[in-house]
């Protein structure tokens, strides 16, 4: 069966790369440090990434399906890309990073939409009988959201310490953590 191929070789390669993401803190490693924090988001980023390569590995075998899962990418996208720029917008005004309505509705649509895409196309990937998924290593929205909010006010506490080429750093750092379109991603 060719989808089952080509899922199963997939398949092999994304739990690579998950369990890849997943060591990108040392074993040891203080999770409430800055370098635990950048590697939250950036697990977050490669996941994403992850995700758009299955769904064009397979996904274009239900077109209408394809789309939706698209669309929620665009959206996930768009919510923790607005998460991060939120952070780096506190540490540029020099405001702190507490929880607040408005910090605490930014992280909720962070995590609930890149849920949201990543069940769509686990969906797909399901409506096409495959026999395994990856749906395992995906955090728990719940843990998710006390990841990205312990890695926020970590990357806020390093920053108001910091001088001004390390918070430059730290700013292009966050920068670099954005989702990128899906059009970047989806080159094939």
């Amino acid at each position: 069966m060719k989808v089952s191929f080509m899922y199963d070789r997939f398949v092999v390669a994304a739990l690579g790369a998950v369990m890849a993401v997943c060591i990108l803190m040392p074993a040891g490693a203080d999770p409430t440090s800055l370098t635990a924090a950048h590697a939250t988001l950036r697990k977050e980023q490669n996941l994403a990434e992850g995700y758009v390569t299955l769904l064009e590995t397979v996904g274009k075998q239900d077109l209408k399906r394809y789309a939706v899962c698209v669309r929620d990418y665009a959206t996930a996208r768009a919510e923790f890309n607005g998460f991060i720029e939120g952070i780096r917008t506190h540490l540029i005004e020099g405001t702190p990073l507490e929880p607040s309505e408005a910090f605490d509705a930014a992280l909720d649509n962070a995590v609930a939409t890149r849920r949201t895409f990543t069940a769509c196309v686990d969906d797909l990937i399901d409506n096409l009988e495959a026999t395994r998924s990856v749906k395992d290593y995906i955090t728990a929205a719940s843990e998710l959201a006390k990841l990205l909010l312990d890695a926020g006010i970590r990357i806020w506490q390093e920053y108001k310490s910091a001088n001004d080429s390390k918070r430059q750093a730290m700013l292009e750092q966050l920068e670099s953590l954005k989702w990128k379109r899906f059009t970047e991603l989806a080159k094939g």
